[in-house]
């Protein structure tokens, strides 16, 4: 057994899932907010109740439209409790008490929140223990409670994990409503919340996952433990980080292939490691958008967080550990190009499927048809010229997998493989008979290949890596099947 490090310190186990896009700052108010889409849905109607920023705000101005210019019905006070009714773009509209009635108007939503909640930056966690939760940011008048086992969505945190609050969504008991309040961290961390859900926030690509600007998350560790090392241009500090759908990320590291795995699947605290796929959810992640370029790592089992252990996020050698969050973030260096972000989406839904033709999916069934098969033990080119037949593809052959690549490869890049592509692969043992004929699958989505051993199997194609070095990807009989 490994000894684990644990904190202990009473701050060190406040735990918060903020999920947000960071506003810049208030002067004038500009909008800069996105649309209250979540926990509600539909944004035309919504019932989220929660009062202004500032209680000592005395003139905010609601107008007829979403617009926000033009003809004004009202003003809101910092005091007045309002009800969101609808969103769109940077406004809420809502519904206030007035001395003659109530009325609704649409005002800037930069003024009840310091996030704007977009569904495809929102994390979900669930609730240990009941909750007190404050009107304002500060003070102690309160507006109601979390109760256990609620699944509330954060929209907002303060720095100060200490003696700050975050602002979150949380719903109404025995009702299709919800409130909009503040907590504070050491009450949110002695409850045991724990992520359970969210939405695809960054693309995929290769990242360096930097704990402080000088050092990163490294995978190549004593027993493939994880720790933090200096900055270097090596392959252990840098993850291949691949979306697999409803939020849920697979990072492997560009060394071996292994994947960030929180050790012995524990529901509690305990080291990161290296290791090859199994398919566990251990091996599963959410990736929260705090603001601010900063990001948490969140485990899908645990619903812990990646963490530094005691702060020690410049010291060569610190343990990587899954830990009740307590204010620790990451920030992602891309290093394949192209934006971190995505453009956000629906924190429940599959994100919108990449365009695939009909026969690349033929080409991906016919190969998926055949999992469990013992027919091709040594004859992997042969197993996908078979699936191609079965595709409608030409009867075309290849001796062996590397003879098919020199062939019929297309690119050596493995960003975008389409589906129902060729992967070529070649053994990194160089005395093995894959080493001198090579290996071969058929790219089935989402990271998966099925390829054929002692029998057809489906593997993520990072966990590949770990015994075979990338060729590229081309097409079975030189068929672009898109």
């Amino acid at each position: 057994m490994k000894k684990i490090h644990l904190k202990t310190s009473k701050k060190l186990t406040a735990f918060l899932m903020a999920v947000i896009m960071t506003l810049s700052g208030f002067a004038g108010l500009a909008p800069q907010a996105e649309a209250y889409m979540w926990p509600c849905g539909n944004t035309a109607s919504m019932s989220i109740k929660t009062y202004p920023l500032d209680e000592n705000t005395r003139s905010i101005p609601a107008y007829q439209t979403s617009s926000l210019s033009g003809a004004r019905v009202g003003t809101v006070y910092g005091t007045d409790l309002v009800t969101i009714t609808a969103a769109s773009g940077n406004a809420v509209k809502v519904r206030f008490e007035t001395a003659r009635g109530t009325k609704e108007g649409w005002i800037d939503a930069a003024y009840l929140s310091k996030g704007g909640l977009n569904t495809g930056y929102s994390l979900a966690m669930k609730a240990g223990a009941k909750v007190t939760v404050y009107r304002y940011e500060t003070g102690s008048a309160t507006i109601g409670s979390i109760s256990k086992n609620d699944v509330v969505y954060l929209v907002y945190a303060g720095a100060d994990h200490s003696n700050g609050r975050v602002q979150f969504i949380y719903p109404i008991s025995g009702s299709n409503q919800w409130k909009m309040g503040w907590c504070s961290f050491g009450d949110v961390g002695g409850s045991n919340f724990r992520a359970v859900g969210g939405g695809r926030t960054i693309n995929d690509g290769i990242y360096r996952i930097k704990v402080s600007g000088s050092h990163s998350l490294d995978g190549q560790g004593p027993d493939n433990n994880t720790h933090v090392w200096q900055n270097l241009d090596v392959p252990q500090q840098k993850v291949r980080i691949t979306h697999l759908g409803n939020g849920i990320y697979q990072l492997a590291f560009l060394s071996n292939g292994y994947l960030l795995d929180q050790q012995y699947a524990s529901m509690d605290p305990s080291t990161l490691i290296a290791h090859p796929d199994n398919g566990g959810d251990n091996q599963k992640w959410y990736i929260a958008d705090l603001g601010g370029g900063r990001f948490g790592i969140f485990n899908k089992k645990s619903g812990l967080s990646l963490d530094v252990y005691c702060y020690r996020t410049t010291t060569n050698a610190a343990d990587i550990l899954a830990y009740w969050y307590n204010g620790q973030a990451v920030t992602l260096e891309k290093l394949d190009g192209g934006n971190i972000k995505t453009s956000g989406g629906s924190a429940q839904a599959e994100p919108p499927a990449s365009s695939v033709s009909s026969r690349q999916q033929s080409m991906a069934n016919a190969a998926l048809s055949m999992l469990g098969s013992t027919d091709y033990n040594g004859y992997c080119q042969k197993f996908v010229k078979i699936v191609g037949c079965k595709a409608g593809l030409p009867n075309a052959s290849a001796s062996d997998a590397l003879t098919a690549c020199s062939k019929w490869r297309v690119s050596t890049s493995m960003n975008d493989i389409p589906v129902g592509a060729a992967v070529y692969l070649r053994s990194k043992n160089t005395s093995s008979a894959g080493y001198k004929y090579g290996h071969v699958g058929v790219y089935v989505g989402d990271g998966y290949v099925v390829h054929a051993q002692a029998t057809v199997k489906k593997q993520t194609l990072s966990s590949m890596l770990s015994s075979y070095n990338y060729l590229g990807w081309g097409w079975q009989a030189g068929v672009d099947l898109r």
